[in-house]
């Protein structure tokens, strides 16, 4: 990406330059962020039934909770320095992230 950006400078017109950037980064961002996705569903989906994998359910409550979890840490992360850091909300969904583990053991 850093190798295409300089030649993007160096080599393109001086008013077409951002622009060339520009798709070049989406271009690299659309290809990581659906990339890496669909490659590890074509690489996890076996061809058949697999007689050796367990036999475990999906833990759909478990993933919830995480994802609830991990939700709130990113948030409170995020927007603490907008909304102050000892401010309630900031508080508030940095306690909530903390709390899910204990309700997913609780679950479990």
């Amino acid at each position: 990406m850093a190798l295409t950006i300089s030649l993007a400078r160096r080599y393109v017109a001086e008013h077409q330059v951002q622009g060339s950037i520009s798709s070049r980064s989406v271009t690299v961002a659309t290809g990581i962020g659906l990339g890496y996705p669909l490659t590890g569903i074509i690489a996890v989906i076996p061809s058949g039934p697999d007689e050796r994998a367990p036999k475990t359910p999906f833990d759909s409550k478990g993933a919830t909770l995480l994802g609830l979890g991990l939700g709130a840490l990113l948030l409170g992360i995020n927007e603490g320095p907008h909304w102050g850091c000892a401010s309630l909300g900031t508080l508030g969904v940095l306690g909530l992230s903390a709390q899910v583990p204990r309700e997913s053991k609780r679950a479990g």
